[in-house]
């Protein structure tokens, strides 16, 4: 595949820590992906978790008691958390629009200096100079 499609599909798929697409806890990961136990986390954060990543989404949501989710839109942030409203988890909802990357960068800034620092960060980020700042 030709430019952003292989590296977004790339992005979807990198688990590591410090990874430019996805941070990850170096503990507790499994031949067949990674595993999380239900007690671990008390803060994550997803970026673009509400398209191809809402399975994620779903399931971290059922193992940490704070759930951040940022998007681009109003619209699939409340299609997420209603999806997520059977799950005992704080869920907060960030309408943010990648394309002003300083207003991204504030606005994820800003809520984890409201909520604090999460124990996980995923993120679908389509642009690699947009993912390290935000990693940095």
């Amino acid at each position: 595949m030709a430019g952003g499609t292989s590296e977004s599909i790339r992005a979807s798929l990198t688990f590591a820590p410090l990874s430019r697409y996805a941070l990850w806890p170096a503990t507790g990961s499994t031949s067949s992906g990674v595993t999380i136990p239900e007690d671990m986390l008390s803060h994550t954060m997803i970026i673009g978790g509400t398209g191809m990543l809402r399975a994620a989404s779903a399931y971290l949501a059922a193992r940490t008691r704070v759930l951040s989710s940022a998007a681009r839109t109003h619209a699939s942030l409340a299609g997420l958390d209603e999806a997520l409203r059977e799950r005992p988890v704080v869920h907060h909802l960030l309408a943010l629009d990648w394309s002003d990357p300083d207003a991204f960068i504030d606005g994820i800034a800003q809520h984890i200096d409201r909520t604090g620092q999460p124990d996980l960060l995923l993120a679908w980020i389509h642009d690699d100079r947009l993912a390290i700042r935000l990693a940095s």
